[in-house]
Order: structure tokens, then sequence, then C-alpha cells
């Protein structure tokens, strides 16, 4: 893993690990190149796996070719001494959806907050649905995940789940599922 006060790429500075898990790890930086602005980086666990390599090239090619409010942006990618490739995104302020749940009195959140995120996740998927690879949505019945795959066909699998959060420098930095996945 990364320690904090790791330098990345002469540019990130590593403040701690936001998650492992699935196929690939994320840790919360600071970037010294662009106003000491905090980013997220993403790699791989297990660089030498060539499905996870493809996963991870599909990502950073349609990251890159993707600009709406709602969808998370890549700001950078690169090396790590190891050779190891990693992506830098952009850090989403806020509280995890988890949170908000939890300061609940029945673990709901009031319709107008999830009429606000219903039309935010929309308008983020009508995007999607104008690009020139199909959003795939599965075929379950269960509206839970969408996924695309490189190719544009539907992805198969599940999405993966990340574990739970890590205490770093006696700080606990969310788990950000949506970093995660890196795909809708």
């Amino acid at each position: 893993g990364l320690d904090p006060g790791t330098l990345v790429a002469d540019q990130y500075e590593i403040a701690g690990a936001i998650a492992h898990g699935g196929m690939g790890w994320l840790y919360l930086a600071t970037d010294h190149n662009v106003s000491d602005r905090p980013v997220v980086l993403k790699g791989l666990l297990n660089s030498s796996d060539s499905e996870a390599q493809q996963v991870a090239l599909a990502e950073r090619q349609f990251l890159a070719s993707v600009n709406h409010p709602g969808i998370v942006k890549i700001v950078d990618f690169g090396l790590l001494p190891s050779g190891e490739a990693f992506l830098a995104m952009e850090f989403l302020h806020g509280d995890s959806l988890a949170d908000r749940l939890a300061d609940t009195k029945q673990h709901r959140l009031p319709f107008d907050a999830v009429s606000h995120f219903g039309f935010q996740i929309a308008a983020a998927l009508a995007y999607l649905a104008q690009k020139d690879r199909p959003l795939q949505m599965p075929d379950s019945g269960k509206p839970d995940f969408a996924q695309m795959s490189a190719s544009g066909k539907p992805d198969p699998r599940p999405p993966r789940e990340t574990r739970e959060p890590r205490e770093n420098r006696g700080e606990i930095l969310e788990r950000r599922r949506d970093y995660a996945e890196g795909r809708l």
C-alpha cells in the first residue's frame, strides 16, 4: 500500500486509504501541482491481471470521454514507481449516503432529497444514453446497478463492493463506492 506522506509522480501526496477491495485501491491525496486540491488516486490490486488491466483501461478511456457534473472527472493518470498505472480523479466532498441515512429517524431520506438526487442521477443517465457506447441495464429486474463494458455490451458481473472504511491517522475515510465502481 501507499503510506501517508508518500509522494506519487512528484505531485500527489498520500493522505490515507479510502478503500481496498474488488479489483483495486483508492487513496485520498493532495495535488501539489494544482492549488493543493484533494484528489482520489485509484489503481489495481493485481496489476498483472489482464482482465483487470482491460477494465482499468476502458474506465480511463470512458472517464476521459465524458463531461457531466453528475459523473466523477478524471484529472490525470500516471505510473507509480513500481510501474503500476493509476488514475487521479476529482474528490467528491460531502457525506456518504450511509451517513445521511444514519442521521434520519427511520433511515429514510425525505422525499425532496430523494427527488433531488433522482433528478441528478437521471440527468447523468440521460447524458450517458446519448454517448456512442450504449448504457446497459441488467435484465434481473433489480434496478440497483447499471454497467457498461468496454465493448458497449452488458457486463454480466455484479458490481464489486469495497471493504469497510479504514482508520488512518485517527480519521475514518468514507467508503466511496462511486470511485470503486468507476462505471455506471
